[in-house]
């Protein structure tokens, strides 16, 4: 029997997911991500039309390989598209470069590391309000 460690917030995963739009799939989701042994903590529905819903689905895992493992299930589902969401930088950044990662790439979200250990995110307007803070 292999023992894995419980899934803990400094293996956090930000996921964003495309689904069929049905009565279903929010519930497929979390339910994919539960099957992986994943605590779903958050789930942002980003877009919804007739056709598809995109959600950002974070979960806690418990570490890189679980985490992995959390976007395999989340992909195996019928008609589901998932990528990672948050692109991240270390704890030692400067807030310009953390701007520039999220202008360039169009992401909502930066995440912060301090080596393997995710410690959160910073937003747009964190980012803002930090900039004119230091000047």
């Amino acid at each position: 029997m292999t023992t894995r460690s419980l899934p803990s917030a400094g293996f956090s995963i930000t996921v964003r997911v495309s689904v069929p739009a049905d009565s279903t799939s929010i519930g497929r989701l979390t339910t994919a991500a539960g099957d992986a042994d994943a605590i779903v903590t958050a789930l942002d529905v980003v877009d919804s039309d007739h056709q598809t819903v995109t959600v950002d689905l974070t979960c806690d895992t418990a570490d890189a390989a679980h985490a992995e493992s959390v976007v395999h299930h989340l992909e195996s589902l019928d008609g589901v598209a998932a990528s990672a969401l948050a692109a991240t930088l270390p704890v030692g950044a400067t807030l310009e470069e953390a701007l520039a990662l999220m202008l360039r790439d169009d992401r909502a979200v930066v995440g912060v590391t301090d080596g393997p250990r995710f410690l959160g995110v910073l937003t747009p307007a964190g980012v803002h309000a930090a900039l004119r803070a230091s000047l």
